[in-house]
């Protein structure tokens, strides 16, 4: 998964699993956040995706966050980039 912060950063998250419901559909992000605010390994992150207004949110569990050069980010296809 391919995120953007503060509109010029980006990062790449890969998962310890495959975690295909992000690729449903009708698909939601839910971002955790318990503390401060900031992120600053894999291990801060408590991300889950839900489908529909009612699914039951199935957890994705980010093991690696890499972050892009600026020719990286250039290089992410249009309908990936964030």
């Amino acid at each position: 998964m391919y995120i953007r912060v503060n509109m010029n950063k980006y990062y790449r998250l890969d998962m310890s699993g495959s975690c295909p419901a992000l690729l449903w559909p009708d698909a939601h992000l839910i971002m955790n956040v318990r503390g401060p605010d900031t992120i600053c390994s894999p291990l801060d992150w408590d991300l889950k995706v839900s489908t529909g207004l009612h699914g039951i949110p199935m957890p994705c569990i980010v093991k690696t966050m890499t972050p892009l050069t600026p020719d990286q980010a250039a290089a992410i296809p249009k309908k990936f980039k964030p």
